[in-house]
Formats: structure tokens, C-alpha cells, sequence
């Protein structure tokens, strides 16, 4: 034991003379997380889905019936609690559309050594249907810049979802918000899907890389590399429209297919370096609008 403790005093006094600090026996710890920490507004991104299983099947795959969720948007908590939001949703069938639905809430249960909390909120995303009651479990990170969130209750017992947060700029905070300009350079967004149009023996899961060069407009052009469900490289083209309070209007199309357009929306923070989207959220052709059962990507600006 003396030794062991020799050894300690040693390392301490040796970190010590580098100007590093050291704790014997302790783990650094991100300290308590009031409310007035956490308050602010969140980009935030949930996935699950609602899915019963059917039956046996093949080794590899499941028998299932499923309703695929993600939700993208942002929230906002006031130093009282109260908490306010938008999103956009895709729900198996159904969908939020472009414009984004309200909701609001609560944060509840705050446990400051821990930094923990209970969110609780009640929206609709989807037009002409009800409200739903929903509680979340979320764990803030780094003195509130980020959480991650699990469901605890929903109107249906089946779903299940995770999600993630990041602290944004407020209007109010930065008179410029997000500037339109942020996209510009080279981007990368990493995207899965599940089509929503396919036959039996078809697969509905796809993934793609999209590698863009965006100008100071916004406009860009780019090479999208797509499993779906075979593999192909095709060039790729569209616009992206950042607005003050961080979120993203996204049109894609490609020269091939002109009547073809992506349509997605999204939130970034971290000044345009990452970002959460649905895309696509809505896609137009000749024949009208179609909706994807899921769909999810993850921006990320190369090179900044």
C-alpha cells in the first residue's frame, strides 16, 4: 500500500510539472446542470419505429409489420421550463409534409447532479389528426451543448425511438442566426431510406452518399452514390435555402431526370458544420407527390 501510494504522490507530481491536472481515484465530471443552463434552442433528430412481428420467416429476416419514424426539428426551453417546438415528421404512412408542425410542453423532473430530465410535451404533425401526450427521458451532455433522449410513453405502446440534440443560436441571441451562406463548400450528407412504393419481391431499403459542392447562393451540384437496390454513381444537382433560425429548405433533382425533385428539410448548428435532414421528405414527379416510409441523413461540411 505504501508503494502504491509512493507511485501516486510521483504521477501527481510529475502531471503537476506539465501543468496537467490530477485526481487520484476521481473522474472528471461535467458538474450540475441547472435550468438556466439548459435553456435554449436544440436542433434535434428521434428515429424508431412502431413494429409488431408476424410470424417465422427466413433465417436472416424478420416477419414484421412496421411504422418507420423519424422526426427533425428544433425545441426551445425557458428558463421556467416550458418548452416549445417544431418538426417534421414521416410516420409509415403518414407524413407532416413541408411545413412543420408545432408542439409543446414541459421540462419536468430535473435532476441537476445527474443532468437528467423528463420532457413532456403534446403536438400534431400530421394534419387532421389529434394531439398525442409524450414523454421523453433526456440526458444532457456537456453542460447542456447536447442530449440524447429515449422514449417513455406515447399514444401508441409499440413505438420506440432515440434521439439526439445540439445547441443552436437564437435569433434573439445573434441578430444574423444562420446565415444563408453557411452551406457554401464541400458537403457530404449520409442518408438511409425505406420506399414506401414497391412490390413483394422488391427491396424496400436504400442508402446513399451525397457528395455536393455548394456555392455562396446556395446552389450545388455534386455526385450521389446510391444502394437502391442495386448500386449506382449519377451527377446530382439543387439549391439549399438556410433560414435565421437554422433550418433548411433542400431541393435535389438530377440533369437525367428533370421533372424529377428531392424535396427535404432540415436543421444545422455548429455554424453550417453538421446538421440534421429528411431527405427525401416529399418527392415530386410528373405523376405527382410521393412520401418515403423513412428517411434520414446527417450533414457534415468537409474541410471547416
Amino acid at each position: 500500500m505504501v508503494a502504491i501510494g509512493h507511485r501516486a504522490r510521483t504521477v501527481a507530481v510529475a502531471l503537476a510539472a506539465f501543468g496537467l491536472p490530477f485526481s487520484a481515484g476521481t473522474a472528471a465530471a461535467q458538474g450540475h446542470c441547472t435550468i438556466h443552463q439548459l435553456a435554449g434552442t436544440y436542433a434535434f433528430e428521434s428515429h424508431g419505429s412502431s413494429t409488431f412481428v408476424l410470424g417465422t420467416a427466413p433465417p436472416r429476416h424478420w416477419s414484421l409489420t412496421s411504422a418507420p419514424f423519424i422526426m427533425v426539428g428544433s425545441i426551445t426551453i425557458q428558463p421556467d421550463s416550458a418548452m416549445s417546438g417544431k418538426a417534421w415528421v414521416i410516420l409509415g404512412r403518414m407524413t407532416s409534409g413541408l411545413t412543420a408542425g408545432p408542439f409543446e410542453g414541459q421540462l419536468t423532473a430535473l435532476d441537476e447532479a445527474a443532468c437528467t430530465a423528463i420532457l413532456e410535451w403534446s403536438g400534431t404533425f400530421v394534419p387532421g389528426t389529434p394531439p398525442g401526450f409524450h414523454r421523453e427521458r433526456l440526458v444532457f451532455v456537456d453542460n447542456g451543448r447536447e442530449f440524447r433522449s429515449t422514449l417513455i410513453q406515447s399514444p401508441s405502446a409499440t413505438m420506440a425511438w432515440i434521439g439526439r440534440g445540439q445547441r443552436i443560436p437564437q435569433v434573439s441571441e445573434s441578430a444574423a442566426g444562420c446565415r444563408p451562406h453557411l452551406p457554401k463548400g464541400d458537403l457530404l450528407l449520409q442518408c438511409e431510406t425505406l420506399s414506401s412504393v414497391v412490390s413483394p419481391t422488391a427491396s424496400a431499403s436504400a442508402s446513399m452518399l451525397y457528395l455536393l459542392t455548394v456555392a455562396h447562393d446556395g446552389t450545388f451540384t455534386g455526385t450521389s452514390y446510391v444502394k437502391n437496390p442495386t448500386y449506382g454513381e449519377a451527377p446530382v444537382e439543387g439549391a439549399f435555402d438556410v433560414l435565421p433560425n437554422c433550418t433548411v429548405e433542400a431541393r435535389l433533382g438530377a440533369s437525367s431526370l428533370p421533372d424529377v425533385v428531392h424535396h427535404g428539410r432540415g436543421v444545422i448548428f455548429d455554424e453550417g458544420r453538421s446538421g440534421f435532414m429528411i431527405l427525401p421528405l416529399e418527392t415530386t414527379t410528373p405523376e405527382g407527390t410521393s412520401v418515403p416510409a423513412f428517411a434520414r441523413c446527417d450533414w457534415r461540411s468537409l474541410g471547416r
